[in-house]
């Protein structure tokens, strides 16, 4: 198959794919589903069940194959096209209307640090409420003993693999976007080590059939982030010191840390073991599990700062975000 060819039908892919996402989060379901309706069915492993594979490898003897990297890159240019016009037309100008003039610190780099943040925000809550709506409900997403289950069965949901290469796509162009934020050195490098770590580990579990692993994960990584970046949001728009806003982002920052500690130190770290213990021993296996293990050791670095933070607002009542005075320090 030709360029145009697999782009056409990566688009014919999409457009099935968000009509399974779509049926699922709406909750149609696939009961009264027409096949018919289906614009590419060769990539399709169970139709009726509207279920597929994934088709990463070009180079497979298959019509879809290489596929779903044109399915990953129009969503990668979706995202972050409504990434950058929300930054740029809706936080930006209302920010800089509440706090321009008002604030002896707010300037250009506060207005984008708040628009950074609010990008965020509503792309960790977004896809926080689609994985209620897509991985909560599957029989794996409470069950470890289930995980391992179909470790051999290739197929997978097709609103399921749409989420997957959706959360992919999301990292890719936040891993663009960081080369336009400003941000100190370290945290620069430690920010593009994590969405390298996380985009190879959806490549990889998706192609050594890791699948129920990565989405365990994806659901509960996307819950304590939003804490965090609405207390950061509530502090940058706080004219007061001690006014409401600071006295509400202390508090979401308290319930971040309890959050971030529970879903990430023990769910995460529970995940890994199991990983490890029970996971595919092929070599993409192997190489998905050693990723785990560097995830869960950059989230520890996480958890540490944490209470690094929560130590000196005790002691100073100040909060401060550790990370980014450690860097620029150093």
């Amino acid at each position: 198959m030709g360029l145009p060819e697999t782009i056409a039908i990566g688009i014919d892919t999409l457009q099935d794919l968000f009509g399974a996402f779509s049926d699922q989060v709406m909750g149609r379901g696939i009961d009264n589903y027409d096949v018919s309706k289906l614009r590419n069915i060769d990539c399709w492993m169970f139709p009726e069940d509207r279920k597929s594979r994934f088709f990463l490898n070009p180079y497979e003897d298959h019509v879809c194959a290489g596929s779903d990297w044109v399915v990953w890159v129009i969503l990668a240019c979706i995202i972050h096209v409504l990434s950058w016009s929300g930054r740029w037309f809706i936080y930006e100008p209302l920010a800089d209307a509440r706090m321009k003039g008002k604030s002896p610190t707010w300037d250009h780099k506060a207005c984008q640090k708040f628009s950074e943040t609010m990008t965020c925000n509503v792309f960790f809550i977004i896809s926080a409420s689609l994985g209620c709506r897509v991985i909560w409900p599957k029989h794996w997403s409470t069950s470890s003993v289930a995980w391992t289950d179909n470790i051999d069965d290739w197929s997978l949901p097709g609103d399921y693999k749409f989420f997957y290469i959706l959360y992919g796509a999301r990292f890719t162009s936040d891993l663009i976007s960081i080369f336009f934020e400003n941000r100190p050195r370290g945290t620069f490098l430690l920010s593009f080590a994590h969405h390298v770590v996380t985009i190879s580990l959806v490549l990889l579990t998706a192609t050594a059939n890791f699948t129920e692993f990565a989405g365990v994960v994806m659901f509960y990584f996307d819950w304590a982030d939003p804490l965090l970046l609405s207390a950061k949001a509530c502090r940058y728009m706080s004219l007061e010191s001690d006014g409401l806003l600071n006295t509400i982002s202390d508090r979401l920052f308290e319930l971040f840390a309890v959050v971030f500690i529970f879903t990430r130190g023990v769910i995460y770290n529970f995940i890994v073991y199991v990983a490890c213990r029970d996971g595919p021993q092929t070599p993409l296996g192997i190489g998905g599990k050693a990723l785990l293990i560097i995830l869960a050791f950059m989230q520890t670095y996480w958890i540490g700062l944490i209470i690094k933070a929560a130590l000196i607002k005790k002691t100073t009542g100040k909060l401060e975000d550790i990370q980014n005075k450690e860097k620029k320090e150093t």
